[in-house]
This record gives C-alpha cells, sequence and structure tokens, in this order.
C-alpha cells in the first residue's frame, strides 16, 4: 500500500466535475418578486438568465455586456460575423425615448401608448445610446451599421418587476426547445432540461406561449 491508503500499482479514483446547473425561481405572484434580487444581480454582472415575457420565455442580458451579448449568439447558434438583431426589452415608454428616436413623432408615440404594455414589437430608429456592438453588422468584409431596433414594452407582472429592478432595458430573444427545431419553449420543465447548463438563471411562472 502507497502513502495515500491504495495498493501499489492501483490508479486512484478521482470524481469528474458535475455540470453547473442553473437554479430555477419559481415567481406564483407578487409575494415572490423578492426572489428576483439574485437573477438581477447575476444580469448586471453580465449573465444570462431566462426570463418570462407577455408572449413566451426569452434570454435576456444587459444591454452594455458585450459577452452577454456574445453568449446568447451562441446560444441561438447564431453567426457572430453576421450578427442577428436582437431586441430591447423596456419597463416603460419612457425607456423607450431613451434608446431610440422615433418617439419625436406624435403618431408615433400615440401608437404605442395606446398599444403598450403588450405583446408588439415595434422597429424604431436606434439613437446614439445603444452600444455599438448591437448595431453593427459584417458582411462580405463591409462593417455596416443598423439604423433601426426593435422594442418591446412587456405586458408581464414578473417581466415588468425585473425590468424595473435592473433599471435599463435588457437584450432579449426567444428561448427554443433546441436550435434545430427553433420551437418555442412553453414550460419550465422544458428550459430546464435543455438550457439549465448554459445559463445562469430560469424564472418560471408557468407556461407561456406566443399561440
Amino acid at each position: 500500500y502507497n502513502k495515500g491508503g491504495a495498493p501499489f500499482g492501483s490508479r486512484r479514483l478521482t470524481r469528474t466535475p458535475r455540470a453547473k446547473y442553473a437554479p430555477t425561481i419559481e415567481v406564483e405572484g407578487e409575494w415572490d418578486f423578492w426572489k428576483l434580487d439574485s437573477a438581477v444581480k447575476a444580469v448586471k454582472e453580465g449573465g444570462i438568465v431566462v426570463l418570462p415575457t407577455d408572449s413566451c420565455y426569452a434570454f435576456v442580458a444587459d444591454v452594455n455586456s458585450k459577452e452577454a451579448v456574445q453568449r446568447i449568439y451562441a446560444l441561438k447558434n447564431i453567426d457572430p460575423e453576421t450578427k442577428k438583431p436582437l431586441s430591447l426589452l423596456c419597463h416603460s415608454i419612457s425607456q423607450i425615448s431613451d434608446y431610440t428616436s422615433g418617439m419625436q413623432s406624435k403618431a408615433a408615440f400615440k401608437i404605442l401608448k395606446s398599444t403598450l404594455p403588450g405583446p408588439y414589437t415595434y422597429i424604431l430608429p436606434a439613437s446614439n445610446k445603444l452600444p455599438r456592438m448591437i448595431l453593427e453588422h459584417k458582411e462580405h468584409k463591409k462593417v455596416w451599421k443598423r439604423k433601426e431596433i426593435g422594442v418591446r414594452v412587456p405586458d408581464d407582472p414578473v417581466c415588468q418587476e425585473f425590468l424595473k429592478l435592473i433599471g435599463n432595458p435588457v437584450l432579449c430573444s426567444s428561448v427554443p426547445i433546441d436550435t434545430e427545431t427553433n420551437k418555442l419553449a412553453v414550460e419550465g420543465s422544458e428550459i430546464e432540461r435543455a438550457w439549465a447548463h448554459r445559463v445562469d438563471f430560469i424564472i418560471d411562472n408557468g407556461a407561456h406561449s406566443a399561440d
């Protein structure tokens, strides 16, 4: 026997590191909003969180975190050289006006005010407040800058509280069951099976479907 107690010539068994799985935060109502704090902190530190909206579940990332944005592209198998635009989730119409210039039109403001919060995405001219990395697009070695961005104000109490705690818009992309079919995940259990090892938190408040 050697010093460690194992027979000479035998191989010491080593434990295989366990995969890291994201905690699931179940939020059933306002009394559970305190549970969101850890997920909010994770996003502020550059993490990825799965968040319910009024239409579907979405990957969300801090608008100013380049690393987090790149992680979303990787999750969705989007080529970073030909960036598919992500949308902004905003807490209010006033936040939309900070990151776009489309609110200068009274007609546009009237439409947004009458339909938001709600399950609608509006394409508006982007302002200079948006980080450059979000708007740049590379194609055939040429780089050009997008002039527009999709914006949303979801009518979902959990999403609204999360955005309120963050204090600024977050970038989002819908959560599929897998990247082959792109069928959207509806239940928290589906998201856990498919994505718990690749995100930082999953916020689950029941079934969400765009249908």
